[in-house]
This record gives structure tokens, sequence and C-alpha cells, in this order.
């Protein structure tokens, strides 16, 4: 039988373990997220939104870095 994994528990004890260790992590630097979108998405737009709310909720800095579709790997 299958069990069913309540997702928002999990997020929330995920947090409250990144928030416990964020003094330690502080001490070599400031935690940052960097968060990369590649051309304009509604949907991807909405959940970089979404990610840069939960890491200033938690005290972590998010920097988003948006490029045009037409950018290559250079």
């Amino acid at each position: 039988m299958a069990e069913i994994i309540d997702g928002r528990a999990c997020a929330r004890r995920l947090k409250s373990l990144i928030m416990a260790e964020l003094p330690e992590l502080s001490q070599v630097g400031i935690p940052r997220l960097a968060i990369v979108q590649i051309a304009d998405n509604p949907a991807s737009s909405v959940y970089v939104k979404a990610k840069i709310k939960q890491a200033e909720e938690i005290g972590i800095a998010a920097t988003p870095l948006h490029f045009p579709g037409s950018i290559n790997q250079e």
C-alpha cells in the first residue's frame, strides 16, 4: 500500500532545518540563492517569485538572473 506524503509538512520541516543551520552558514559567508531564468515563461516567473519569497522568509538572499531565450551557452 502506498503511503501518502504531506508535502507541506515536509517543506515546513526542511525550512526549520535550514533556519537552524543559517547562523553557522552565515559565519562562512552570506547564504545566497541564485535563480537562473531563460526566456519569458509566465509559469517560470511565478515559480521564481515563489522561490524568492521562500528564501527571504528564512533569511537567505535570493538573486534572480533573467536572460533572453536567444542566449547561448558561451
